[in-house]
């Protein structure tokens, strides 16, 4: 897997309340750097599992525009959501 890859001594432990969650993480790497993200998105259940959807697609994208600074990332997520909430 690509995390055993980049982190060969690593390992994920993850332990949702329910089957279906708001937790979410992900592995990316961009040219030599590699980014973690972890989020919980509020609440559990279906409602939480869409926002988690919504919010690693929006950070997908950033990366793939170009965005790799945390800040950057964030600003892109926050107004992003924002939208496609309203």
């Amino acid at each position: 897997s690509k995390n055993k890859n980049t982190f060969p001594k690593s390992f994920l432990l993850y332990k949702a309340q329910k089957i279906i969650s708001g937790d979410f993480y992900g592995l990316y790497k961009q040219n030599n750097k590699s980014i973690i993200v972890l989020g919980d998105s509020t609440g559990h259940g279906i409602s939480a599992s869409y926002i988690s959807i919504l919010a690693l697609n929006i950070i997908n994208s950033a990366l793939k525009n170009g965005f790799n600074h945390p800040e950057e990332i964030l600003q892109v997520e926050n107004s992003q959501t924002a939208k496609a909430l309203q």
